[in-house]
């Protein structure tokens, strides 16, 4: 799969845009699109510069909210606390010592505080 796609598919899932938004934004049809994230035909270089110039566009119409951050985090942090268990396999971003796993769910804490204060019952 080319590598704009799955950028595209990020994108898509990130900022919950549809495939008709996306193929607005891109200048193309819904059932292109379709046809590019199922691979049934991978987009040429000219295509490819479009989809680069959609996605730029729909970074800017559809921003990441504070809360989607949030969200983020919060899974991040449900990941972690899980592999906190199992100290010996904690590999994490490079983090290899069970003291750097504590010292970034604490960062991530701050974050959820700061950004969804009223969904904090989830972490505990």
């Amino acid at each position: 799969m080319v590598k704009i796609i799955k950028e595209l598919k990020k994108i898509m899932e990130e900022r919950h845009v549809s495939m008709e938004t996306i193929s607005r934004h891109i200048g193309c049809s819904a059932k292109t699109v379709r046809r590019w994230l199922l691979n049934e035909n991978p987009p040429n270089l000219t295509s490819q510069r479009m989809i680069q110039e959609g996605l730029e566009s729909i970074r800017e119409s559809y921003p990441v909210t504070n809360y989607e951050l949030a969200m983020k985090a919060r899974l991040l942090y449900k990941k972690i606390k899980r592999q906190i268990s199992y100290p010996e396999k904690v590999e994490l971003f490079g983090i290899n010592q069970t003291e750097g796993v504590e010292a970034y769910i604490q960062k991530l804490e701050e974050l959820v505080k700061k950004y969804a204060p009223d969904k904090n019952e989830v972490m505990k």
